[in-house]
């Protein structure tokens, strides 16, 4: 393409490097820059770069001349990004006469002749057909300085820009896109686009950001969405609060580590919400461990709703998809939701715990509603190794476990159960709760239903 500027999307037959992925209509699955996996071979591919005249970034431009670069040696250049779940209505759709498909997952990285300096993160870029040409708008995204290994110059440039943005975060907008040509090969079908006219923008807007390292102190409404870009420690001796109606959207794999105290009371009108930032991702849930936690204080979660938490570890973190305790039991929560959660990958252990999994832990957990929660062990919680939970007044509903479709205890684990509701959960042993190895719960006033 004679400008090297712009992207493919493309669908995929499983053949080649991604994995079987087929769009809809105009829509394509995958998309990424021309540079990705060479599918332009030409040094200058990319997804965009700086152009004389830029405004707004005075002192990068004053870096790049100072430091001997051309002002399009500064280019951004676009990974992998996808449709998602695919899901028509909400990831791609055809209203008032137009196409528009949502592309999740864009990591963008800045280089300076081919040196990467700085990288962001853009959940969602939605791409709209328009009756001459394609328009796009991304979400925001922080900038992270990436550029220690660079040269000293590619350095003191990314300072430079960082400095630019200050408080402000980025988007890409693109007004003109045009097509190019079609494509085809290693598994791959598709198309290749030109950016005519398109431009980087800082913005203010309501949100905060979290680099992977330790959290203390009071999250509020006012900061909040809070973004999680990496895993995450709560130190023995120190308490995260988080106040109602704040919302945390992890943008990754990144686990939580409780060696402190989180403290997260919603209430009626406003939950805490804790899910992932796009549909391509799943977090990794919040784990307490005895041997490094502060026993002495409780973590209390009140009115929360938990999504999409997936257990990811190797060893006992391959369960509980948003809860894995061992060892701890000052732990409670109430009046909460856990929906979507899942633990489905080998280790050590089989994966147990959908939502829960505890391991000579014995919290407090009422008033809550499970569903759509899936483990092999314990669709929704799974109670091992001298674990005597109190689990009262809870609703488990539609949740799957091979062996206890809602609940699974194993190996001494006790407890009491009073007054909880199942209904249309599945599994292959156990629909409701499977119990064994000397497992004996006190179960009081149970109901089982079908939901219509």
């Amino acid at each position: 393409m004679p400008t090297n500027i712009g992207f493919a999307g493309w669908d995929a037959d499983g053949t080649g490097p991604e994995p079987y992925g087929n769009g809809h209509l105009t829509q394509l699955y995958y998309v990424a820059s021309l540079d990705y996996d060479n599918l332009d071979p030409d040094p200058a591919a990319c997804l965009g770069h700086f152009l004389d005249g830029s405004t707004g970034f005075f002192n990068t431009m004053l870096q790049l001349q100072y430091r001997g670069f051309e002002i399009g040696d500064l280019k951004f250049k676009l990974g992998l990004g996808s449709l998602g779940p695919d899901v028509q209505g909400e990831d791609w759709g055809y209203q008032n006469g137009q196409h528009w498909c949502n592309y999740y997952n864009n990591n963008i990285v800045f280089e300076l002749n081919g040196e990467p300096i700085l990288v962001m993160l853009q959940d969602t870029n939605r791409l709209l057909a328009l009756t001459s040409c394609w328009s796009s708008e991304s979400g925001i995204g922080k900038v992270y300085n990436i550029s220690q290994n660079a040269s000293p110059g590619a350095q003191f440039v990314a300072l430079s820009f960082l400095k630019d943005i200050g408080s402000h975060y980025l988007k890409t907008n693109t007004s003109d896109v045009q097509y190019h040509s079609l494509f085809s090969g290693n598994g791959r079908d598709g198309a290749l686009y030109e950016i005519a006219a398109g431009e980087v923008v800082g913005i203010h807007q309501k949100a905060t950001f979290i680099p992977e390292g330790t959290l203390s102190g009071v999250w509020t409404t006012a900061n909040s969405p809070y973004f999680i870009d990496g895993h995450q420690s709560i130190e023995n001796g120190q308490i995260l609060t988080i106040l109602p109606g704040v919302e945390v959207k992890v943008r990754g794999p990144y686990r939580f580590d409780v060696k402190g105290c989180i403290v997260a009371e919603g209430t009626d009108e406003e939950y805490i919400l804790f899910t992932r930032s796009n549909p391509n991702l799943w977090w990794d849930g919040i784990g307490f461990d005895g041997a490094v936690s502060d026993t002495g204080v409780t973590s209390f979660f009140d009115h929360c709703i938990f999504k999409y938490g997936y257990a990811q570890g190797s060893g006992h973190e391959n369960s509980g998809g948003i809860f894995a305790a061992k060892d701890f039991s000052n732990l409670e929560i109430h009046n909460s939701i856990f929906s979507n959660n899942l633990a489905d990958i080998d280790g050590n252990n089989p994966p147990c715990g959908g939502a829960i999994a505890l391991s000579n832990s014995s919290p407090v957990i009422q008033n809550c509603t499970f569903r759509d929660n899936k483990a092999e062990y314990g669709g929704a919680i799974f109670s091992y190794s001298y674990s005597n939970p109190l689990i009262s007044n809870c609703l488990f509903y539609n949740n799957f476990g091979t062996y206890g479709g809602a609940i699974a205890l194993f190996d001494n684990s006790d407890g009491m159960y009073i007054n909880n509701t199942f209904a249309d959960n599945s599994g292959g042993q156990g629909g409701a709760i499977y119990f064994y190895w000397h497992s004996d719960p006190e179960i009081i006033q149970y109901y089982m239903g079908k939901f219509s």
